[in-house]
């Protein structure tokens, strides 16, 4: 699965459920979605990643998720999205 594939049927997941997207970053091997509202959302080799907080150190912590999922990743987003 190309990073254009994988974001774009993201995109058109996250659309259904009413989240808008204002651009696409894409790479030979990654890409980056850009949400209007929210975190933006990336791609590597086979699988969608998002911030999802911090520790208790401080540290960033990312959600990730296999992009062959686009609909399971837009129900774990729509949360943080919203």
């Amino acid at each position: 699965m190309t990073p254009s594939e994988a974001l774009t049927g993201l995109r058109s997941t996250l659309g259904d459920n009413g989240v808008t997207t204002t651009g696409m970053t894409l790479t030979r091997h990654a890409g980056t979605l850009i949400t209007a509202n929210g975190p933006c959302v990336g791609y590597h080799y086979g699988f969608f990643w998002w911030p999802a907080g911090r520790s208790r150190r401080g540290r960033a912590l990312y959600a990730i998720h296999p992009a062959a999922d686009p609909n399971g990743a837009a129900r774990r987003l729509g949360p943080v999205l919203r």
